[in-house]
């Protein structure tokens, strides 16, 4: 069932109350997205990041 649709069944005003209460993350799922996110920062360097290397700014990016 979509969250949207049982956020109205269950008349929660917040979104993220019904997310909150109704959903959560299996270990399997929990592994499989770690697998996806370690993917994609393996992949080759696009040409933007390559720029963004060389001190050239494209106006967003990740900040840690």
């Amino acid at each position: 069932m979509q969250p949207k649709v049982v956020q109205s069944i269950m008349g929660h005003q917040h979104y993220s109350t019904t997310i909150d209460i109704y959903t959560h993350v299996t270990d399997a799922k929990f592994e499989e997205e770690i697998e996806k996110f370690g993917l994609a920062l393996e992949e080759e360097p696009t040409e933007e990041a390559e720029d963004m290397e060389e001190g050239e700014d494209t106006g967003f990016g990740l900040m840690m």
